[in-house]
């Protein structure tokens, strides 16, 4: 009996020691990766072709920039005016020299197409020719280049020469006079220049082409506050003067909003009709 347990006991290890054997040929290596059975283990993060940083759209570098025209096919604007390009949200837009206007635009690398433009109805002497003439050059336009200084629009009869525009500080500045609105018409005459709006310190003075006047007044946001305009009392010798300076008073009287758009100042009523339109001294010599 003790032959026959012995044999058993000796059977039962060597059956144990197979099954184990057994079971480790089937169980799967640990940190095989995602290959064979059995393969090599392989930690390392599989490597990814490097991609190229994204190149910045011209779209939104130019989206939200201000522009001033500098020259239009070799020429300077119009003594006294002011042609602006703003770029918006899908649209150019800004003053065309007497008109605001806007027009859909794309943008394709450098190759620019301009829609048709619509624009304001007022009429401003001396600069309708070259509004409608701009206008004309800007729907043509067949790409654009810009930089930090100075933006460029090439048409097929010449190009479009901007620079970055800023506003003019409402205060400390020397306002003139570049036209008053009426019947929805900027109407600009002879001596406009000499009339002068200055903002400083909550006291507002200036010469309104005879005599000179005075007003205190305070801001809010773009809210005028403005207290009742005192003048001295010298009679102009010419009664188109002296008309032109009580015109100016009384819409100067009547001014409760401003909005400054790059060096030009509008002045307008309670209902944000505009009444006198201004440019900055210094942009005007």
């Amino acid at each position: 009996m003790k032959k026959n347990d012995a044999r058993r006991t000796i059977f039962m290890t060597v059956l144990v020691l197979l099954l184990v054997a057994a079971l480790a040929a089937c169980t799967p290596e640990e940190n095989s990766g995602l290959g064979e059975p059995g393969a090599p283990d392989n930690t390392e993060t599989p490597a990814t072709e490097p991609t190229p940083e994204d190149e910045t759209a011209p779209e939104s570098n130019l989206s939200g920039s201000r522009w001033n025209l500098v020259s239009m096919a070799g020429e300077t604007p119009v003594e006294g005016s002011t042609i602006t390009l703003d770029f918006l949200n899908g649209d150019l837009g800004g003053n065309a020299s007497c008109n605001s206007y806007t027009a859909p635009y794309t943008l394709e690398g450098e190759t620019l197409t301009v829609g048709q433009a619509t624009s304001t109805m007022m009429a401003c002497e001396g600069v309708m020719d070259q509004e409608a003439r701009y206008l004309e050059l800007l729907s043509s336009a067949e790409s654009l280049s810009a930089g930090e200084d100075e933006l460029v629009i090439r048409t097929p009869e010449g190009d479009l020469v901007f620079e970055p525009a800023a506003d003019t500080a409402l205060e400390g500045t020397t306002w003139t006079l570049s036209g008053l609105v009426e019947n929805e018409s900027v109407n600009s005459m002879a001596g406009d220049e000499e009339i002068t709006a200055i903002f400083e310190g909550g006291q507002l003075s200036g010469f309104a082409g005879c005599n000179s006047y005075s007003a205190e007044y305070s801001v809010e946001g773009e809210v005028l506050n403005l207290g009742d305009v005192v003048s001295t009392l010298v009679a102009c010798e010419d009664e188109a003067r002296n008309e032109r300076e009580q015109a100016f008073l009384g819409a100067l009287q009547n001014a409760a909003a401003y909005q400054i758009e790059r060096e030009n100042l509008t002045l307008l009523d309670a209902s944000g009709n505009p009444l006198l339109h201004f440019r900055a001294q210094d942009a005007a010599e």
